[in-house]
């Protein structure tokens, strides 16, 4: 996957960037540093209007790719009795919301409490990369407990629309576009709960 402008991969660009010195959040190195005290520090942090570093968003990013790239269009879910999945649908961007969701209601995702987020992750809201990024770390977290469809609004063209686009330009620079629209290209579009429940967007 080529960054735009140049013949580096996104993967190389991030291994060059910085991260600034006065950066006090949640420092990543890999899917293995995505803990319990990583994902309530990246919330924690936006809560307050913090900023997480272009680098990690690179990097989270190129590896949450990695992990879709493994997953299949049309996944199964198994829930065994006396287990249960919460399904959530059309975040767009509203962190806030999310948040109360997370602390109040449903409950951060593990593998006891996994979560299907059925699409919609982004636009009309103005805090759709933090939606994203906390949703790429409990992914990182959990991979089989966390899991994403893709919905109309995880698109190039409906991003550019509504307002996706023009937020990660603003937060971070335009050519990091070109990776979250290749993401959203490897994005489940259904999943089959127990072999009986059919979800989609």
């Amino acid at each position: 996957l080529q960054a735009r402008g140049g013949a580096e991969d996104f993967k190389a660009y991030a291994a060059g960037l910085q991260v600034p010195g006065d950066y006090k959040g949640p420092k990543y190195a890999g899917p293995g540093s995505v803990d319990d005290a990583f994902v309530k520090s990246l919330l924690a942090m936006y809560k307050e209007q913090g900023k997480l570093p272009m680098k990690y968003v690179y990097e989270m990013t190129t590896d949450i790719l990695d992990l879709l790239k493994k997953e299949k269009t049309l996944q199964r879910i198994a829930v065994p009795e006396g287990s249960k999945i919460t399904v959530v649908g059309d975040i767009h961007g509203q962190y806030f919301d999310f948040v109360h969701m997370l602390e109040d209601i449903s409950g951060l995702p593990s593998p006891s409490n996994p979560i299907l987020f059925n699409g919609d992750f982004v636009d009309r809201g103005v805090w759709s990369c933090e939606v994203l990024m906390c949703l790429f770390a409990m992914k990182l977290q959990n991979p089989s407990a966390v899991h994403f469809n893709r919905g109309n609004h995880e698109s190039e063209m409906t991003n550019y629309q509504y307002g996706f686009a023009n937020e990660v330009e603003v937060k971070y620079e335009k050519k990091l576009m070109d990776l979250m629209s290749e993401t959203f290209r490897y994005l489940p579009l259904a999943h089959v709960l127990e072999g009986q429940v059919f979800v989609t967007h």
